[in-house]
């Protein structure tokens, strides 16, 4: 049209508002499936249901354009998974712009999945597939690591197939107070402190980590009673 746009807003003008060629990108086809979790539906279904056409300009005539085109890329949200039951939904850009959705709804009986714990903590859950497992806490002074193939997972992480997750303890290191013989870390080397240690060594009470690094008293490495008569020593000396 040889129409021209007026400013005046009530001008009985026809207005044509042309726009940019990203614009003349459209879906056909299917946008809207349902598939059932153990159906292992993706993006090779989409690709076969639904196509992207294109035209260079308002003039030229559309064409199909493949999905794999430098121009195209999308995104999901939520993160796409085809086993855990929900609605998604996949914005497709063409040069970083969206012209279109495909919202796919997986359902079905929900599935089940086994999380195994090995290492130096043992144990194994039945979890629904999307879930996640609360992660052990280790005895006091000592911290654990958890890796799935390899890699360190928090908690918060989302087992979606059967999974065994290897458990690793570690001590938890304390820089020394700078007052050996201080067994019950109170800032103080007493009797107290004597009689904590000798509990210690015949199994009788446990000591924190700090605590231990104060029971070194000669700093060989070991706790023994030669660090219970070097307190001892120290307190009369």
């Amino acid at each position: 049209s040889s129409d021209v746009c007026s400013s005046d807003l009530t001008s009985s003008a026809t207005c044509y508002v042309y726009a940019p060629a990203v614009a003349q990108a459209a879906l056909t086809g299917t946008t809207y499936y349902v598939a059932e979790n153990d159906a292992g539906f993706g993006m090779s279904n989409i690709q076969a249901g639904t196509g992207i056409s294109y035209r260079s300009s308002r003039s030229a005539t559309a064409q199909t354009i493949a999905w794999n085109n430098s121009h195209i890329s999308y995104s999901w949200a939520p993160a796409f998974n085809s086993a855990v039951n929900g609605t998604y939904v996949m914005t497709v850009m063409y040069d970083g712009i969206a012209f279109g959705t495909v919202t796919v709804k997986i359902v079905g009986d929900q599935q089940t999945i086994t999380v195994t714990f090995t290492g130096d903590y043992s144990a194994s859950y039945v979890i629904a597939v999307g879930d996640t497992v609360t992660l052990p806490t280790a005895p006091e002074g000592f911290y654990y690591t958890f890796k799935v193939n390899g890699v360190e997972i928090g908690s918060g992480y989302v087992f979606t197939a059967d999974t065994t997750v290897v458990v690793e303890l570690h001590e938890i290191y304390v820089e020394p107070t700078g007052l050996p013989g201080d067994v019950d870390c109170n800032g103080e080397v007493n009797f107290a402190d004597i009689s904590t240690l000798y509990l210690f060594l015949i199994g009788q009470r446990e000591l924190t980590a700090e605590g231990e690094a104060n029971a070194d008293v000669d700093g060989n490495g070991d706790i023994n009673f030669a660090d219970v008569s070097a307190i001892y020593t120290s307190m009369i000396s």
